[in-house]
């Protein structure tokens, strides 16, 4: 059973550079939806961009749990990344899924017991959610 949705913040929910503000806006009205059901949660490899005001106010607002794999001491392509962000909101790693660009983080998450999908489109990765959960 699915409990956590946990997002990449690069290329799934910020489309481009940050500081240009290209959000997702499509894919952040399907997360909306799901929070009725589902915690959400973003991972990102450093905490930089997310600690800015703009984008801190958009996850904040969007997101149960805001993780920084650098504030972890480790890196999305570690599994243990993943391993401490389910003992951090007490769900376990296999109730979790992962959403990414990038298969080196598929693929730790996956190590980890994680379900993943690899991030392509918004319309494919509707799909590829409501198939999971």
């Amino acid at each position: 059973m699915t409990k956590l949705l946990l997002f990449d913040f690069f290329n799934v929910i910020f489309l481009s550079q940050p500081s240009k503000g290209i959000v997702n806006q499509e894919l952040l009205k399907k997360i909306d939806e799901l929070r009725n059901k589902y915690k959400t949660g973003i991972l990102s490899n450093s905490s930089f961009m997310l600690r800015t005001p703009f984008i801190k106010s958009i996850l904040e607002k969007n997101f149960d749990y805001i993780f920084s794999a650098q504030d972890l001491n480790l890196s999305k392509t570690d599994p243990q990344t993943y391993k401490v962000i389910a003992e951090k909101t007490k769900i376990k790693a296999s109730e979790i899924i992962f959403v990414d660009d990038q298969i080196k983080n598929i693929n730790a998450a996956l190590a980890a017991g994680c379900k993943t999908i690899l991030f392509e489109n918004n319309q494919q990765i509707f799909s590829d959610i409501s198939k999971l959960i």
